[in-house]
């Protein structure tokens, strides 16, 4: 008899200890996220520069060039807001493909700028994007823009997330930012076209 309940004693503790009575839980219900509302963002009129620099020269462009799968802009040097040059990085061109792009695009990004810079950043709609350094060089003799500058290439690719209707089919100035080691930073802009899901 005594050793009848031991045995029982001894069972019930190892259900205990092994949760074998515990109900089982679907892995899925543990996993699964319902999304009821998806709120868009406000973006401001006149952003405000995030805090990678504390001083945001303009560049001038100084023409562009429109090719059937990118286009492309060169720049004059910066200058301040009272017209002294910039001490900033400059930027010398931005290539940007494609001009019009829509949701799964492969955006291609590629800009050059003085040896100084150690960042660059593009930003649009709601989007803020870094670019890497991927090369330092020289443009060529022959370049007619720059020849045998020093310059450093940043490039990306980014591959366009769902565009939210309340953006899309709308032409934007995209802001590229090109920012130096001491907080100083030069931009410009470029068009882009952010087309809908129907293609408008």
């Amino acid at each position: 008899m005594l050793a009848s309940v031991a045995l029982n004693v001894a069972f019930i503790g190892w259900i205990r200890t092994t949760r074998f009575l515990e109900p089982v839980v679907p892995e899925s219900y543990l996993t699964t996220v319902r999304v009821e509302q998806f709120v868009v963002p406000r973006p401001s009129p006149r952003p405000t520069p995030p805090p990678h620099w504390d001083q945001l020269d303009r560049s001038l462009v100084k023409y562009v060039k429109m090719f059937p799968d990118h286009r492309q802009i060169v720049l004059l040097a910066a200058k301040q807001g009272n017209g002294s040059p910039s001490r900033a990085p400059r930027i010398f061109r931005i290539d940007i493909s494609p001009a019009r792009i829509h949701e799964r695009s492969l955006l291609h990004i590629r800009v050059f700028t003085s040896p100084e810079a150690n960042g660059v950043y593009i930003r649009f709609a709601i989007w803020e994007i870094a670019v890497a350094p991927v090369a330092a060089g020289r443009f060529g003799a022959s370049d007619t823009d720059f020849p045998g500058r020093a310059y450093e290439r940043f490039e990306r690719d980014y591959s366009m997330p769902p565009i939210p209707p309340l953006f899309a089919g709308r032409a934007y100035n995209v802001e590229v930012v090109a920012v130096g080691r001491r907080g100083l930073a030069s931009g410009a802009f470029i068009s882009l076209y952010l087309e809908g899901a129907n293609g408008h």
